[in-house]
């Protein structure tokens, strides 16, 4: 497939250009791949390039001057040049997940396509030749971007079940972007809760401030509430579905809380994550009042206690649990 008009800047090309070349003038392969090629076909901005070739690390390493081994037992290398950082993956075919995060092993592959079929979504799966200006999909990516779809590559519980964090990632690729998670790949979500429960804290809340730097973060927890993630790692807003406020409020407790998260600027994470739990303390506080209608004195106070715990639960600094507990306390 011929792609037209890749939004590559055209200061950063020739830089590119120059660093594919370097691997093609020695005998090896060396691709875009992943994110960075959904994104520049979508027309998103650009800040991190990602790379897929079939020479080994110490080849790489020996192609350019400075070269950092970050990941080198996966096969990952960051290869510096001037004021870039291009982190470059040898081909893999991944061994068996225990831990469901990590393969225990990693296998060298030979051929882009074995690389490729070891990927999380096919939107993701994608790479681009540089040279010859061409998108290469060997997963049907190009067809699900086209629908607006999320879909793994290959059976969704396996690829579930070899990584969790892939099911929070899902939900955040949703928002992001605005599309549908295929009903399969949404059944194999809840059918792997068991595997994204073993994620660690620290990973779940880079994906939550991910999630929380998107257009419509609320399409997120939308998909997380449905398949059940949202009651693994935020029981707290989970429990505010379908709890009525008082006449002053259209919406539940839920959506009122993810409404008011979108309307804060994207720019601003912290501040969505205390619109997002603002009003989580109305749970334990609501009461029936005379008139029939619901009262919840001192919620906030209780819900910034709330706050707090989910924060530190989460693993956030100190200095960012205090921002968002201030903003809640204070309303």
């Amino acid at each position: 497939m011929k792609v037209k008009n890749l939004k590559i800047p055209e200061d950063f090309y020739p830089l590119l250009k120059e660093f594919i070349g370097t691997f093609s003038k020695n005998g090896f392969e060396c691709y875009l791949v992943g994110g960075c090629v959904r994104d520049l076909i979508l027309g998103y901005e650009i800040y991190d390039y990602d790379f897929a070739t079939n020479a080994r690390p110490e080849q790489v390493m020996k192609l350019f001057r400075r070269v950092i081994p970050v990941g080198i037992k996966h096969g990952t290398v960051s290869v510096l040049i001037k004021d870039m950082e291009f982190e470059v993956t040898t081909y893999r075919a991944d061994g068996k997940y225990l831990d469901g995060r990590r393969p225990e092993k990693v296998h060298f592959a030979d051929t882009l396509e074995e690389d490729v079929l070891r990927r999380d979504f096919t939107i993701n799966g994608l790479a681009y030749d540089l040279e010859n200006d061409e998108i290469i999909d060997h997963v049907n990516g190009i067809e699900d971007l086209n629908k607006d779809i999320i879909r793994t590559i290959g059976n969704p519980i396996e690829r579930f079940s070899e990584d969790g964090l892939r099911t929070y990632r899902a939900c955040r690729f949703a928002a992001k972007l605005g599309f549908k998670i295929e009903e399969k790949t949404f059944r194999g979500i809840k059918e792997t809760l068991d595997i994204a429960a073993m994620i660690s804290a620290e990973r779940i809340k880079d994906e939550l401030m991910k999630l929380l730097n998107t257009g419509m973060p609320s399409i997120g927890f939308e998909y997380m509430r449905e398949s059940g993630l949202l009651k693994l790692f935020l029981p707290e807003l989970d429990n505010c579905y379908e709890i009525d406020q008082n006449k002053f409020h259209v919406h539940d407790i839920y959506y009122h809380s993810l409404y008011s998260c979108d309307a804060v600027p994207c720019e601003e994470p912290l501040k969505r994550l205390a619109a997002l739990l603002h009003d989580i303390g109305k749970v334990p506080t609501r009461r029936e009042g005379e008139d029939g209608d619901y009262t919840f004195y001192n919620h906030e106070i209780i819900g910034a206690r709330m706050v707090r715990k989910i924060m530190k639960r989460l693993k956030f600094s100190n200095a960012d649990i205090d921002t968002v507990n201030n903003l809640v306390i204070n309303h």
